[in-house]
């Protein structure tokens, strides 16, 4: 999760902690922004909690290269 930055469809956010404070902040105001998105309320700490919590979801042991080839 962490190995492949920047994030968003539109790449405009360089690293984790910067997404979760995004959606902590509820979004950036915008015409297309969906009236459901509110901001979270996190505390620092939670946000640092959620910020560790999805650097853990790489795991050991994950390639992060294509195979070779794949099967026909």
């Amino acid at each position: 999760m962490t190995r492949h930055p920047p994030y968003q469809h539109d790449g405009s956010v360089s690293t984790l902690r910067e997404v979760v404070e995004l959606y902590n902040r509820g979004g950036h105001k915008n015409p297309y922004l969906d009236v459901k998105m509110e901001p979270l309320g996190l505390s620092p700490a939670e946000v640092d909690a959620i910020v560790a919590f999805l650097e853990t979801l790489e795991g050991q042991g994950y390639e992060d290269k294509a195979p070779q080839a794949f099967p026909q």
